[in-house]
Formats: C-alpha cells, sequence, structure tokens
C-alpha cells in the first residue's frame, strides 16, 4: 500500500532539479500540474491505508490457521478497527491513524477479532439453523450473535480509550516502548 502511494508522489513531484527542462521533464511536469489533484488522492490513499492492509493479511492468515471463515472476520476487523480509529473534530470525520500510525493497532485487531468471534462461537453465542438452511446463509445468521458480540466488546474499549481521554495509538505505542 505504501509502494503504491509512492509511485503516485513520484509522478505528482518530479525527480528532476528545478533548473532542468526539454521534452520528458517539461511533458512529466505538465502531466502532473495537470493531475495534481488525482495523483495527490493516489497518494493519501496509497500511504493512509496502509493499516487496512495489514487488517486484511492478519485476518487472512488467522483464518487460514484456525480455519475460520475469512468475509465475516474480516469485516468486523475492519468495522473494529475504524471505529477505534476514527473520531469527530468540529463535525469532520477523523481518518488519520489509518495508516503507518495504526499498523500496531491494525496487527492486534487482525489478529484478536477472528479469535474472539470464533471464542463467542464456541461458547454457543450463535444461532443455530435447520439443515434446511443453504450453508451459505446459515453461515451468515449464525455469525449474526457472535458478530454482535465482537461489536460490543469493540465500543467497551472505545468508551474505556475514551474516558481516559486516548486513543488506541497512544496505547499501542505507549505499551512497546514509545513515550507520548
Amino acid at each position: 500500500a505504501t509502494m503504491i502511494g509512492s509511485i503516485f508522489m513520484l509522478l505528482l513531484i518530479p525527480p528532476f532539479p528545478a533548473e532542468m527542462s526539454g521534452g520528458l521533464v517539461d511533458a512529466w511536469r505538465n502531466f502532473s500540474a495537470a493531475n495534481a489533484g488525482l495523483l495527490s488522492l493516489g497518494y493519501q490513499l496509497g500511504t493512509n491505508f496502509a493499516g487496512f492492509y495489514i487488517i486484511f493479511g492478519m485476518v487472512n492468515a488467522v483464518c487460514k490457521e484456525d480455519k475460520l471463515p475469512v468475509v465475516n472476520n474480516m469485516v468486523l476487523a475492519v468495522l473494529a478497527f475504524c471505529f477505534l480509529h476514527c473520531g469527530f473534530v468540529d463535525g469532520n470525520l477523523t481518518v488519520g491513524f489509518f495508516g503507518a500510525q495504526g499498523m500496531m493497532a491494525a496487527i492486534l485487531i487482525g489478529y484478536l477479532i477472528p479469535r474472539l468471534n470464533n471464542w463467542f462461537k464456541e461458547h454457543g453465542l450463535r444461532i443455530p439453523m435447520p439443515d434446511s438452511v443453504p450453508p451459505f446463509v446459515s453461515e451468515q445468521l449464525e455469525d449474526m450473535i457472535s458478530s454482535f458480540a465482537v461489536m460490543l466488546v469493540v465500543v467497551v474499549l472505545k468508551v474505556v480509550f475514551n474516558a481516559f481521554n486516548t486513543i488506541i495509538y497512544k496505547f499501542t505505542h505507549v505499551k512497546i516502548g514509545y513515550n507520548y
């Protein structure tokens, strides 16, 4: 994800000295000036969504290892990541920790959410379906209760972080040795 963002940044800011000019250099500069908004968007999305890339990888690895369904756990992990990292400042949604700053939290969330969801299911938090219900439908319906329980845990975590006037980013980085 960050590599893609870096490519967009390279396209946005041509790597030539200011005094250099001529064919390719001028064409590159004209292209980047004409498409600055689009290239900047590609840079922002590429670099600021690295946490999602980590989430996808972690959830996929945990689900493969534990033989768990990937899709529901992926959605839960992304929701948890967004819920824990998003906030509102002056009525605007803040998403500043989706990039490199949110990687540690993404690793933890991607690892813990599928395990927590599976723990709830193993301990009877599910809606059993009759055999006549198609497997795809029954899997989704059986997962509703455990998914709700997982999100309830995430909401409680957010409330705890808010009560201590902190965010998950600061919590994960203090615990691994950084001081803020």
